[in-house]
């Protein structure tokens, strides 16, 4: 009957299974199909797919990606001469739902976190921020995909007819369950991306993308181009919560969908900005840059890899719209691999408060971190008393231990577990709390201190010990 114009179901017993079959070895992922339907008018369509990880369901994870409408038109053409070729893929509906600990279980190259260092005393200032590869440095994916080009001098190869992939109406929604309240949310994803054929061009949109409730991206459209055999991102200027970060992609089309991608914050001046983990807080600074590189198959969570390097002057550090410390400097250096990220070396440098500190996290959210804060005396009194009134600190004893410095003193903090439910060894005569409550607890206290300090009443502190000295 199809080829009197009537839809052919297959979506049906037999047929179903068969289809869900091709595709999950096409994949590498499990698929079921709710039913297809096929005409040589309007192709093979599909309706209700949802793609999950092979055994994910069996550990309680459900598909990674929903799918309420897929429409695929072929050159039939070449079909009859024996040669499968895609004239048009229409998405409608995705949406994407992704625990960080699936993606832990998908990793086969995890490393375990390792203990990490205590922070050195503070040094001199470090060098600006790299603008290319350091020495030894991983060389970046995109001039891997370079690599891969036939040579200009070679006669290049007929690129094909064209194909295309539209997307209508995506979303997606990443999750941990050790940090519930930090969800990244994307959604009015849509696209027209050219993926074969000669030369063209395409474009991507994202209505809006938010982290734990903060937005850093909305309203976004970009120009992509399609040059055989590689769908790129021109380098262009993202506004990524307020901040103007350089981005270029390439993606290498194939079965292995090799991605490799590069982002860039030249020296911008940075409002304060919310800090997601920690309601209430935010950061500024006069001026800030970074550069960073990740590579990886779309497809395979376990080659995900890259590296930044960020560094800023002038920074200022608030809660609740108050100024709570300020440093002159600061540098962060990150690195990606095996799913687990290492931070070896973080640090904010003023001159009356100094944070230190390095560590790693898994992909499941396990976490094990030392930050060494370093103060001189009348700053180490105020914090005292502080975390005193905060409950987290008790009796008269200092929670600062002396340097061989006179004038400093030091804690090194020391963090393991999971997300907020990790432990944090800031409790009274060194005990451990969880970090989500140790963060109540001072948040709590801070808002009554600046309550008081609105109301023209006295503060229940003998000092203002976090408040930055002029």
């Amino acid at each position: 009957m199809g080829w009197l114009g009537t839809n052919l179901v297959i979506g049906s017993g037999w047929g179903r299974a068969k289809l869900a079959g091709k595709l999950e070895g096409m994949s590498g992922y499990e698929w079921s199909v709710g039913g297809a339907w096929w005409s040589p008018w309007g192709g093979v369509r599909l309706v209700d797919l949802e793609g999950a990880v092979p055994g994910g369901r069996d550990q309680g994870y459900g598909p990674l990606l929903l799918v309420e409408e897929l429409r695929v038109k072929v050159y039939w053409g070449r079909l009859l001469r024996g040669e499968l070729r895609l004239r048009e893929v229409v998405v409608e509906g995705p949406r994407g739902e992704v625990p960080l600990e699936l993606l832990a279980a998908m990793t086969n190259l995890q490393r375990p976190v390792q203990p990490p260092v205590v922070a050195e005393v503070p040094g001199p200032e470090m060098s600006p921020v790299p603008l290319e590869g350091e020495a030894g440095e991983k060389p970046a994916v995109t001039e891997e995909v370079a690599e891969e080009r036939e040579p200009e001098e070679r006669e290049k190869p007929d690129p094909g007819p064209p194909t295309r992939v539209v997307v209508r109406e995506g979303s997606l929604r990443v999750f941990s369950e050790a940090w519930p309240e930090q969800v990244l949310r994307l959604s009015g994803f849509a696209a027209d991306l050219p993926i074969g054929g000669p030369e063209e061009e395409g474009w991507m949109e994202i209505g809006k993308a938010e982290l734990g409730g903060m937005v850093l991206v909305e309203g976004l459209r970009v120009g992509l181009k399609w040059t055989q055999p590689v769908l790129a991102l021109p380098q262009t200027e993202v506004l990524l919560g307020g901040v103007p970060v350089q981005v270029r992609v390439q993606i290498l089309a194939g079965k292995r969908m090799r991605m490799g991608a590069e982002v860039l914050v030249a020296p911008v001046e940075v409002v304060p900005l919310e800090l997601p983990p920690f309601p209430g807080a935010r950061v500024g600074a006069a001026r800030v840059e970074a550069v960073g590189r990740f590579w990886g198959e779309l497809i395979n969570p376990g080659s995900w890899q890259g590296n930044l390097v960020a560094a800023g002057q002038g920074l200022v550090l608030e809660n609740e719209g108050t100024r709570m410390a300020g440093f002159e400097y600061g540098r962060v250096a990150v690195d990606f691999r095996g799913g687990v990220l290492q931070v070896p070396d973080g640090r904010l440098m003023g001159e009356s408060l100094s944070l230190l500190g390095n560590g790693a996290v898994r992909w499941d959210g396990q976490m094990l971190g030392v930050l060494r804060v370093v103060a001189d005396g009348e700053y180490a009194d105020g914090v005292t008393r502080a975390l005193r009134g905060a409950q987290l600190s008790g009796g008269t004893r200092s929670w600062f231990a002396p340097m061989e410095t006179p004038d400093r003193l030091y804690r090194d903090v020391r963090i393991e577990g999971a997300g907020s439910m990790a432990l944090v060894d800031v409790g009274k005569d060194g005990g451990e709390m969880e970090l989500g409550r140790a963060w109540q607890l001072a948040r709590g206290f801070l808002r009554g201190e600046q309550g008081e300090a609105a109301r023209g009443e006295p503060s229940s502190l003998e000092l203002n010990p976090l408040r930055v000295q002029k």
